[in-house]
């Protein structure tokens, strides 16, 4: 049940940012930004001095933070016999980001501060999204196309801010789409909403 629901937050967490954030296919980074590249299958890819998982399609991916340095240094290694022993280093500038912060003032105080249910509720569910950052998968699925969860107006996106009556909030980890309360929601890929 739990390696399910960390799957379902993985691919939620990957949603938002690849389908309303912003993704760029190893061209132009910004902070912010879901990076999907492509390399030679069998090839090996590192940012920095992090190894990064490869699929067996040759797809790898890495998120850029909310304010990621002003470069990075990708390198690529090939397991073809012809280049195996040349890594290959290139840095990639990183453009910075202007996120917005939305002020909303004469909100009800218990949506500025949750109650003690709803603040364990988000603890763990921060837990579970802890966890899929720390995992490691191959992401073939990454290359399928995508659909919205819902219809719905974007209320917020990656590393946008809140100030919920006079309080700076934390930025935002996602994308938020409102909806209409009981609206159904789809699986952006083929699987299962819980």
């Amino acid at each position: 049940m739990l390696k399910h629901r960390l799957t379902v937050v993985a691919r939620a967490l990957i949603f938002s940012v690849l389908g309303l954030c912003g993704s760029v296919l190893a061209a132009d980074y910004q902070q912010g930004e879901l990076v999907i590249g492509y390399v030679e299958p069998g090839t090996q890819v590192w940012l920095g001095d992090v190894q990064l998982q490869v699929s067996s399609a040759g797809l790898y991916v890495f998120g850029l933070g909310r304010n990621a340095a002003v470069s990075v240094t990708l390198k690529t290694k090939s397991n073809n016999s012809a280049s195996s022993q040349v890594p290959v280093n290139v840095q990639k500038k990183v453009q910075k980001r202007l996120y917005v912060e939305q002020k909303i003032n004469g909100l009800p105080s218990k949506k500025v501060t949750p109650k003690t249910d709803a603040s364990q509720r988000i603890r763990q569910e921060n837990q579970l999204i802890g966890e899929v950052r720390q995992s490691r998968t191959e992401a073939d699925w990454l290359g399928q196309a995508w659909i919205n969860p819902v219809a719905g107006r974007i209320s917020g996106v990656f590393g946008s801010r809140r100030i919920l009556k006079g309080v700076p909030q934390n930025s935002h980890n996602g994308v938020a789409l409102a909806a209409v309360k009981r609206t159904i929601s789809v699986a952006s890929l083929s699987g299962r909403v819980t």
